[in-house]
């Protein structure tokens, strides 16, 4: 009797993303993937394990492979290629025979130039500045902020007329000084990211919707718990709250034009404040929300919610999620098309002097059809919307 080997079945092999990260979050010690700054995957232990053997091989791997490197585990071969499977779908992992992307060729032989950005690594300078931390962060840096932004609302209330800051003069003045904040609003992020153990590998300039905007790479941050992540989003508020105080002090000297200057600087830092405080947009606020909830797929999971009530409203909300993340995905998916209300309802009554009720009727209802066709693309569109 002759017996043939069965012929050997073919695995697929994978390997790490070249953008996938691996990192331990500090405290927990919870294994954390991300891809870029937005999406951070946290892990089980066990899969976690398995991805940093995955990025430990030298070569790609399959389950086979993965089954012999984690002796004594609960992994068997089965349940491993199941894993794969997941991670790959989730772009962590790619299929070894699937060639990385090329790039389309340019068009009529020109180069495809790249968005444009200007950027340094702040290393250096956040390590030089790391006792400014101190002030940023904590209670100390919650009290110095909350004393900045109540005396920034006094002054803006009780300070002169803007008419003697609306000259050229005043006015390079004001915008010389948001950029500088806005600088320094950067700055302080990777400042309190170097000072909880992180690092943040460029500050610079960049281009968002065609506007030249200051950026901060503040990835390393998932490494961090809890409380550190807060930190490190709402630092950057927290010093421009901490630096109007200078302003409200301008306004209260008395000096017409410094005072009039300083009061409109003032409610244009406010502005960026409250804007920035936004949890529906990809911003500060939104980005400690996330941290303090402990939810790194909260705008993702908030919209999926809010399509799956739009699809079955008599069912409600899933118990575990709870009608507060369908109205968060709610406003997540139609509060950007709202912003533009007050600024335009405030044009309206400028350019038609005692008709801004009309002015403001006509873009509520401007407001209101675009959130109805929002709420009707969702209904059709059962993908959850990625953050």
């Amino acid at each position: 009797m002759t017996v043939v080997p069965a012929p050997a079945v073919d695995q697929p092999r994978y390997r790490l993303a070249p953008e996938t990260r691996l990192a331990r979050q500090q405290g927990s010690g919870r294994p954390l993937a991300s891809l870029g700054q937005s999406r951070v995957f946290r892990l089980g232990d066990d899969i976690g394990t398995l991805l940093e053997t995955v990025a430990d091989a030298a070569t790609a791997v399959g389950p086979a492979d993965l089954a012999a490197r984690l002796p004594g585990s609960n992994w068997d071969e089965a349940t491993i290629a199941e894993a794969l499977h997941a991670l790959a779908g989730a772009g962590l992992i790619h299929p070894a025979d699937v060639p990385a992307p090329v790039a389309e060729p340019p068009e009529r032989g020109r180069p495809r130039a790249a968005r444009p950005r200007l950027w340094f690594d702040p290393t250096t300078v956040c390590r030089a500045l790391r006792g400014w931390a101190g002030a940023l962060r904590g209670w100390p840096g919650a009290g110095l902020a909350v004393i900045g932004a109540a005396a920034q609302i006094v002054a803006w209330l009780t300070g002169p007329g803007l008419a003697p800051a609306f000259r050229l003069g005043p006015i390079l003045i004001v915008v010389a000084a948001l950029v500088a904040v806005a600088a320094s609003h950067e700055l302080a992020h990777g400042v309190v990211l170097q000072a909880a153990g992180g690092r943040s590998r460029a500050i610079g300039l960049t281009l968002v919707h065609g506007c030249p905007a200051f950026y901060c790479d503040v990835a390393s941050a998932a490494r961090l718990d809890r409380r550190g992540q807060v930190e490190v989003a709402l630092a950057g508020l927290v010093w421009q709250c901490q630096v109007g105080a200078a302003a409200a002090l301008v306004v209260w000297t008395g000096w017409p034009l410094a005072a009039a200057t300083a009061r409109l600087w003032i409610g244009l830092n406010l502005a960026t404040v409250l804007f920035n405080l936004l949890p529906f947009l990809d911003l500060d606020g939104y980005l400690a929300l996330r941290a303090g909830l402990d939810r790194p797929d909260l705008r993702r999971a908030a919209r999926a919610a809010w399509r799956g009530w739009l699809r079955s409203p008599r069912v409600g909300p899933n118990r575990s999620d709870g009608a507060p993340l369908v109205w968060f995905g709610a406003f997540s998916a139609i509060g950007p098309a709202l912003l533009p209300l007050p600024a335009a309802a405030w044009l309206s009554g400028t350019i038609w002097p005692g008709r801004s009720v009309l002015g403001l009727a006509l873009v509520g209802a401007g407001a209101l059809l675009w959130g109805v066709a929002g709420w009707r693309r969702a209904r059709r569109d059962p993908s959850p919307v990625e953050t």
